[in-house]
């Protein structure tokens, strides 16, 4: 007894040293995980961090992009606004002078007058040309060279062919406010320009006040002044916007000592490459992401790493990108890092010191408990096991893959037999429902049973105990009452229930003995309409009909059943494929060319399977579905079909 005690007691130092150690494993696996975990948090912040960047430099260059689209858009109405804008002046003075001197003026008078002034306002402003044309298309005033002229110019063509000062004379003379333009294309440098033409009807006069804004300067000028505005919104900001032509100049950039640079300017080598960088990947893509490195200290060779997002505005011929530091965040992850460190030397070290001592002290104080409850189980287990081997009721316990794992006494001679209980069997190979019953398929005998089934836990594992009771009897008892009414009332075939007696009693061991068997379902075609149309009493009597077409080729070998409405089966045996095949094509052949007493012709779809018993495939049901999917088959591809 006393090395019995010893033993136990060498025993439980082990299991203690084993405790320390799995503790000390743990606490390194815990410090190993949270380091790797952190490194993946760090990944991540990064990453997003990374990301930021990257979102920072793509919407600084959307929003500067959609300012510049929305001006572009604007670009041809503003045109016009402006071409207004500077005829209004010399406009308002020459309908003045209309009005004014209407009653003390001759018309050539006035018409001189109006001359003189477009001449007086051509002195002036320097920077447009006025001109005069009369609503027949003769030019009066040619704004060019400041000469009166009396040139007819009603047909004269631009570029495109299209005859502009006739459209503008159409657009002035039918326009309410007497103003209107066109636009007119030349060829100046061999490049095609747009012109805006505005001209303005004289009150009470055939004369046409017109001045010429060129499109592609008026863009120019609208460029410039967009330009400005970036420099007003993004000067202050920490990421880097520019704006460079297609040729690599820059047009802008919050540094004002690079605007005005080149790629050509060689003064300063660092501006030089990331400007080509820029331009060989524009040349390839409109818009899109791209990483270089830039010397922040081109003498001291210190170099950043920079991200900048680019877009191609075709428009206006350039570029316009923002960049920023790809490291941008550094000194926020090199603090994350710092702080999770000094946690785990501060919190979770001393933690684990804690945690070994008082899993020491637990282990004393629960030690006689644990041996008192081992004591315990194994009396209960013994227990137990009495009972369950005593019982009348059959048990078996599984995993949840369903293999069985356990059973009592009479549960083995049943399932097992003279077989070893090594053998691997799965629940759902030995019980199988059939019928709205369960049948036990025992290694001597089969058995009607009933069971109740409960979660437990057995030898360390979630299990399946199932308690299973034999009712053979009492389903004998109650199939014997079921068999006063196993034929369908309105054809006199056999019902489902016979069908499902028919099976289990004689198709089943003659399939399992050997024999061959086939299970087809048939289906009506045409006797929904018929029914509809003359009623429910012409359709049982079709039915009828039906049925005796049936019975008549019935026989051992041939069994029909109704299922259910217009739906049948039939069990044939002893026939091969083929020979079912051409029974089938007879049978369907008898049912069309029957005749019902009235027009109508009704035919059958079938699906038909050859029954084969195998460990997963026994039951009924498994063929019913079957021959069922096959009938389904048939009913899709048209009417009249037979599926095998």
């Amino acid at each position: 007894m006393r090395d019995l005690q010893s033993l136990i007691a060498r025993r439980w130092r082990q299991i203690v040293y084993l405790l320390l150690a799995f503790l000390v494993i743990l606490m390194l696996q815990d410090i190993v995980r949270e380091i790797i975990i952190f490194n993946r948090e760090v990944e991540l912040i990064q990453s997003d961090l990374t990301q930021d960047v990257y979102d920072d430099v793509q919407d600084m260059v959307t929003a500067a992009n959609e300012d510049f689209a929305f001006i572009i858009d604007k670009l041809h109405e503003n045109a016009i606004l402006h071409a207004e804008d500077v005829l209004s002046d010399l406009a308002f003075a020459a309908d003045s002078l209309t009005t004014i001197n209407a009653d003390i003026m001759t018309p050539e008078e006035i018409d001189d007058s109006i001359i003189e002034l477009t001449k007086t306002y051509n002195d002036v402003d320097q920077n447009h040309q006025h001109y005069v044309y009369s609503t027949d298309g003769i030019e009066l005033l040619d704004g060019s060279t400041g000469m009166e002229s009396n040139i007819n110019k009603i047909t004269e063509e631009d570029e495109l062919g299209k005859q502009y000062i006739s459209l503008l004379i159409d657009e002035v003379t039918s326009s309410e406010t007497h103003q209107g333009y066109v636009s007119m294309y030349r060829i100046e440098d061999e490049v095609l320009h747009e012109y805006i033409v505005f001209g303005h009807l004289v009150e009470d006069t055939n004369m046409i006040l017109t001045t010429y804004i060129g499109y592609d300067q008026f863009s120019e000028k609208e460029k410039l002044r967009a330009l400005a505005q970036i420099e007003d919104v993004y000067d202050n900001y920490t990421n880097t916007i520019y704006v460079l032509s297609s040729t690599g100049e820059i047009l802008y950039h919050q540094n004002e000592d690079a605007i005005g640079l080149t790629i050509e300017d060689d003064t300063y080598p660092v501006w030089q490459e990331t400007l080509q960088i820029i331009i060989d990947y524009t040349d390839e893509h409109d818009e899109g992401f791209l990483e270089y490195e830039f010397y922040s200290n081109y003498v001291n060779g210190v170099i950043t790493n920079k991200v900048a997002y680019v877009t191609v505005v075709e428009e206006w011929d350039m570029i316009v990108g923002a960049s920023s530091d790809l490291n941008l965040y550094d000194n926020i992850l090199d603090a994350f890092r710092l702080n999770n460190y000094n946690t785990v030397l501060m919190i979770k070290v001393p933690s684990y010191i804690v945690m070994i001592v008082l899993t020491f002290l637990l282990y004393r104080v629960v030690k006689n408990n644990i041996l008192l409850s081992q004591n315990v189980l194994e009396e209960e287990k013994k227990l137990y096991q009495k009972f369950a081997d005593l019982t009348s009721e059959i048990i078996i316990i599984t995993n949840k893959q369903g293999e069985l794992i356990y059973t009592n006494q009479l549960g083995s001679q049943i399932v097992y037999g003279d077989r070893e209980k090594s053998t691997i069997i799965n629940f759902d190979q030995i019980m199988v429902e059939e019928d709205g019953y369960y049948i036990l398929y025992g290694i001597k005998q089969d058995m009607f049973v009933k069971y109740i089934m409960e979660e437990i836990e057995f030898n360390g594992q979630m299990s399946n105990l199932y308690i299973i009771s034999d009712v053979t009897e009492k389903i004998t008892t109650e199939r014997q009452l079921e068999a006063l009414s196993m034929k369908d009332e309105l054809t006199q075939l056999g019902n489902r229930r016979l069908m499902v007696k028919d099976y289990n009693d004689d198709i089943y061991p003659f399939v399992k003995k050997g024999g061959k068997a086939h299970l087809a379902m048939l289906d009506l075609d045409d006797f929904k309409p018929a029914n509809d149309q003359y009623g429910h009493s012409f359709g049982d009597f079709v039915l009828q009909e039906i049925s005796k077409l049936f019975l008549h080729v019935s026989s051992k070998n041939v069994r029909f059943y109704r299922i259910g409405g217009d739906e049948f089966a039939v069990f044939l045996t002893n026939m091969s494929d083929e020979q079912v095949m051409n029974f089938m094509i007879k049978l369907m052949d008898a049912v069309g060319n029957h005749s019902y007493t009235k027009d109508v012709r009704v035919g059958f779809s079938a699906g038909v399977t050859r029954l084969i018993i195998q460990e997963n495939k026994r039951r009924f049901s498994d063929f019913y579905d079957e021959a069922d999917q096959l009938l389904y088959e048939s009913k899709a591809s048209g009417k009249h079909k037979i599926s095998m």
